[in-house]
């Protein structure tokens, strides 16, 4: 019974912590790409930026879904408001048809500071299951 809870609780935390691991490597393909179009990228540029900042947002959503699971499990996690990139279609459009720094500039913070707060978040997610794993081994 006890292995069992620790097995649901340590699966609900994989999960989470390969969502944030999704959601890093698209955060830093779309700080990649920020930097291209800041440095005179073209529209194919800014589109495949938007392409990756999509793909983060949505395993974003997925790790505060699992966060919020394996919280239920076992902790209280808090997952800050500000970590989803946040750009609305005005931005967007200005940023792809327009081209303009300011505009690239822009986004490129939004995108600094989610990759931030799920840097921060990494080593937090990754404690936990290694916790969890130890506890499971009985160690």
């Amino acid at each position: 019974m006890i292995n069992e809870s620790i097995n649901r609780v340590l699966n609900s935390g994989i999960e989470a912590q390969n969502s944030l691991n999704e959601a890093l490597f698209y955060l830093e393909q779309s700080k990649d790409l920020g930097v291209m179009d800041l440095t005179g990228g073209k529209m194919l540029v800014s589109m495949a930026k938007f392409g990756s900042i999509d793909k983060a947002n949505e395993h974003i959503d997925d790790f505060c879904r699992k966060t919020r699971k394996f919280a239920k499990e076992l902790f209280s996690i808090r997952v800050p408001k500000n970590f989803r990139i946040e750009i609305d279609g005005f931005l967007r459009f200005t940023d792809i048809v327009l081209d303009q720094m300011i505009s690239d500039g822009i986004v490129q913070k939004k995108i600094v500071d989610s990759l931030n707060v799920a840097k921060q978040l990494k080593p937090k997610i990754d404690e936990l299951v290694e916790t969890l794993k130890k506890y499971r081994e009985g160690k």
